[in-house]
């Protein structure tokens, strides 16, 4: 609560400890965890905690292994259980990616065969939300309604963005060479 009262939602927290300088992944992750736990201004952020418990036990798949498996050219199957914005905003993709969208709620309140029709096949299903509380218990969900066989990824699209490659960017006509 504020000093006149109302809520403090969304507000990001000063961050104290030492500013790194090796990358602005790092920074952007600081600052990430400032709004960790609590409600930002449209009360979204949801906490692991929120979730139920998966309805069967989940293995999980680190991001360079997943990695590994889309360089290798394997088939790799996502469902991607973020709202349709986020996926459109950034997914993962590839030449050997099957990557399909259904948001997360849809599997919160006894699923339907139909939307349970609409799950990819994959050998494992890889499933993918923010963080991986989401998608922990979606492929739960899954592994106890279908018997699939689905991995969460580990941390979600937060760790899959600590897997990085540097580009040269083609367009850039200054000095030296720009990368991205």
């Amino acid at each position: 609560m504020s000093e006149s009262g109302g809520a403090e939602f969304g507000r990001l927290k000063p961050y104290s400890g030492p500013f790194p300088t090796e990358s602005i992944v790092q920074i952007v992750n600081i600052y990430a965890k400032s709004y960790e736990g609590e409600r930002n201004t449209i009360g979204c952020t949801m906490n692991e905690a929120d979730f139920p418990t998966p309805e069967a036990p989940v293995e999980t798949i680190g991001p360079g292994a997943l990695e590994s498996l889309i360089e290798a050219g394997e088939d790799v199957a996502i469902l991607d259980v973020r709202v349709e914005s986020e996926y459109d905003t950034w997914h993962i993709d590839g030449d050997t990616v099957r990557s399909h969208n259904i948001p997360y709620f849809h599997f919160l309140d006894d699923p339907s065969a139909d939307l349970l029709d609409q799950v990819p096949e994959g050998d494992p299903l890889v499933v993918v939300c923010a963080k991986g509380g989401a998608s922990e218990y979606v492929a739960g969900v899954l592994a106890a309604e279908r018997g699939v066989e689905a991995v969460n990824l580990e941390d979600g699209m937060n760790g899959w963005a600590n897997i990085y490659h540097r580009e040269a960017v083609d367009a850039y006509d200054g000095p030296g060479t720009l990368y991205q």
